[in-house]
């Protein structure tokens, strides 16, 4: 059963969704066909454990009704992004993009705003329950932790991914960090 979303906001600048009720029989929800884990639309759609929608843009970037949020001080491979793990070609950007799915499908989506970047998005740092998703994200082997950013933020996730050899961090890896590889391939779309 989908359901509407209505945005509502604290004092403090935190943002979150609650559902409410239908405006009409006549309502009808936009479906994304998703095949094998790509959406042959724009976005991958995740709904959290109340029924939100989040369509996830990419592995750091995600759209409640119609504000782009891009989550805080990580940087996740692109979509299209593969690393040679043991020997193995592993797409891990659309590993990274199940990870986020999976992690927003914890729990209410709740947002902190923290800036605007150059492209007019929202920067927030956000959580799916109780789960902060950049440290889940980081934490799990799917990022980097930006500490430029956010200070130390993510570093101990970071290392401990690193430690247990998790995903980008993964035996033999060699994965190239999203930021160049958006670089090296900016003109290869």
């Amino acid at each position: 059963m989908h359901r509407r979303i209505r945005r509502r906001q604290s004092g403090n600048g935190a943002f979150g969704f609650t559902p409410r009720r239908r405006a009409s029989s006549n309502y009808r929800v936009a479906k994304t066909i998703v095949t094998g884990g790509l959406s042959l639309g724009a976005s991958l759609v995740a709904y959290s454990a109340l029924g939100q929608r989040i369509d996830i843009i990419d592995e750091d970037t995600i759209r409640r009704g119609t504000e782009r949020v891009r989550l805080w001080s990580y940087d996740a491979p692109e979509r299209r992004q593969s690393c040679m793990i043991n020997g193995i070609d592993r797409p891990i950007g659309e590993e990274a993009t199940e990870g986020l799915k999976a992690i927003l499908a914890g729990g209410e989506l709740r947002c902190q705003t923290r800036d605007v970047d150059r492209y007019g998005r929202t920067v927030a740092e956000c959580w799916a329950g109780d789960q902060r998703i950049g440290d889940a994200m980081v934490r799990g082997g799917w990022a980097w932790a930006l500490p430029r950013y956010s200070g130390n933020a993510f570093l101990s996730a970071q290392e401990e991914a690193e430690r247990t050899a998790r995903d980008v961090w993964a035996g033999q890896a060699s994965c190239e960090a999203p930021a160049r590889f958006r670089k090296e391939h900016q003109n290869r779309k």
